[in-house]
């Protein structure tokens, strides 16, 4: 699917832009649109709508979207430090000296917006904030983070930054005890619809001593968000009214343990129902209605609570989010989430996030928290396509960097897994393995050898091989193996074709090694991964062309 990008503006042409108002699945910065998500965008032939284009890795890249004419345009950028300054001071600054200050000046603008992170696909309708560390166009300055994207009458909403510190390393908020954030406007009006607020959020096991405050409305009557301390629910999430009712809800779950965590609070008339990465973990009825505030919101500080710890991203929406769209939030894409029980995408924030991995040699799994070790480079991450692991060593005698999951990948019966990767050349590349040591040729394997799959499972003696219907070389591409009803076939971006083999009762063959060598050795894989995912089920045509439609990171779009 990819994402869309297009001329979006409340005073556009006739015919441009208002289509798109409050329609979920876009994302709008200024005169900038964005559609992400099927059936979130307008595709009425009369609007013009422009394949967005991958971020490049070690660039700026830019877009500006404008009328000339009467007619809406938009233009790309990819520019070096020195190009990106000269764009700046073209559309209108002044004596500008850096990249850092171009990106300033030009994500402050309404026909910009700065593109080092493939836009979410999970953009929505009438946000209040929607704040992302990850992206540059949310930085000014140290005291000013803009929205990623913000609809509606709040396109030009900013957050100010009062005291906390922007680690530039990690990409994250480090808050002490005493800093907070909080909102520009201090009446947000009704909010008939429900509220959404999330976070990703980390909090230091080492420190428990106090309740941490998240989010308050400033006030003294209103609800606030916060992790408690309490013995009895320590480290858990709560909701609390008690300012008036002394009425609490809180999670069955604990973020105190030093790891990241994306959190949601979902209010819809009484109900307020708690997210933890994607999954529920608190539902409740209240006797108090939530649904309009006044009064200034802060970040990170209740009207008695402090915050410690880091935040990664803010969420703030004037209606209650469906369970669908907090999974989407978790996942990155619109996922098939039943049955699945791996989920590696070096894309996601959690991930690869580098408070986890940057100098490290840990990949987190996003299904049950286990990690992946990174054998032989453990800086073998970059940002190109918005986050990938570089499974090529230049450095070492032999390209050999693999991956090696904490828990051994089982492939069985009625099992799925895909691949998004791309190769280096067309030589053989070995895919998954899991091979003895002692004796190298016998081990079960999975090869991508000139253009095609091979499997090799000697304790089932299974041995064949099928070929790619497209070029595997330098494209981006979704590879899968499924077993169903004892036959063996190959998925290829989107299309599922049957291996031409003997019949088979049981396959059972555990991979220990991804991207290890199929034989003695000698045949590692030379190339990027991008997100592996493993069901314990079979899949159907549909459910393996949505996978393939929906990730807009990694499918090329195709102008509609």
């Amino acid at each position: 699917m990819g994402y869309v990008v297009g001329y979006s503006s409340s005073y556009s042409p006739e015919g441009y832009g208002n289509t798109y108002a409050n329609k979920r699945g876009v994302l709008e910065r200024g005169n900038v649109f964005i559609g992400t998500r099927e059936g979130g965008w307008d595709t009425n032939p009369n609007n013009v709508l422009y394949s967005g284009v991958n971020p490049q890795m070690g660039k700026h890249n830019v877009i500006k979207a404008y009328v000339i004419n009467g007619l809406p345009k938009v233009q790309f950028y990819c520019l070096d430090d020195e190009e990106v300054r000269g764009l700046a001071n073209q559309e209108g600054g002044t004596e500008i000296s850096s990249a850092q200050d171009a990106i300033d000046y030009l994500s402050a603008l309404r026909d910009f917006y700065i593109i080092n992170v493939v836009p979410p696909n999970v953009a929505v309708s009438e946000s209040v904030y929607f704040l992302d560390t990850r992206h540059a166009s949310t930085y000014s300055n140290n005291d000013v983070w803009r929205t990623i994207g913000t609809l509606g009458s709040y396109s030009g909403s900013a957050v100010d930054v009062t005291l906390p510190t922007y680690n530039e390393e990690k990409r994250v908020f480090d808050f002490n005890v005493g800093d907070y954030m909080k909102g520009n406007s201090t009446s947000l009006g009704d909010y008939g619809d429900g509220i959404t607020i999330g976070f990703n959020i980390k909090l230091p096991t080492e420190s428990q001593s106090f309740d941490r405050g998240l989010w308050g409305d400033g006030s003294d009557t209103g609800f606030e968000l916060y992790v408690t301390k309490s013995e009895a629910n320590i480290g858990r999430l709560v909701y609390d009214y008690s300012q008036s009712s002394g009425e609490t809800i809180i999670s069955d779950t604990e973020v105190f343990d030093n790891v990241w965590y994306q959190i949601f609070y979902v209010m819809s008339g009484s109900n307020v129902t708690i997210y933890q990465d994607g999954v529920e973990v608190a539902n409740s009825n209240t006797n108090e209605d939530f649904l309009k505030i006044n009064t200034e919101q802060t970040i990170g500080k209740t009207s008695t609570l402090n915050f410690s710890g880091s935040i990664q991203s803010l969420h703030h929406y004037r209606y209650a989010l469906s369970e669908e769209e907090i999974k989407t939030f978790h996942y990155g894409y619109p996922l098939q989430t039943e049955s699945l029980s791996r989920f590696l995408d070096s894309g996601n924030w959690k991930c690869y996030n580098p408070e986890y991995v940057n100098g490290s040699d840990k990949v987190i799994d996003l299904i049950d928290g286990s990690y992946y070790t990174i054998y032989n480079n453990p800086n073998s991450y970059n940002n190109h396509l918005g986050g990938v692991i570089d499974l090529v060593n230049e450095d070492l005698p032999q390209d050999n960097v693999y991956l090696h999951p904490q828990n051994p990948i089982e492939f069985k019966e009625n099992n799925t897994m895909i691949f998004w990767l791309s190769l280096l050349d067309d030589t053989t590349h070995g895919l998954l393995t899991n091979v003895n040591p002692v004796q190298p040729s016998i081990g079960d394997r999975v090869l991508i050898d000139a253009g095609a799959l091979q499997i090799a499972f000697p304790n089932s003696s299974i041995e064949t091989s099928v070929a790619f219907k497209n070029n595997i070389s330098s494209e981006t591409k979704m590879i899968g193996l499924m077993s169903k009803n004892n036959k063996l076939y190959l998925i290829e971006d989107g299309d599922v074709t049957y291996i031409d083999q003997s019949s088979y009762t049981t396959l059972n063959a555990s991979f220990t090694r991804i991207g290890y060598p199929s034989l003695n050795g000698d045949t590692f894989f030379e190339g990027e991964l991008y997100s592996y995912m493993h069901y314990n089920t079979a899949l159907t045509d549909e459910q393996i062309k949505n996978l393939w439609s929906q990730n807009s990171r990694l499918n090329n779009f195709t102008t509609r």
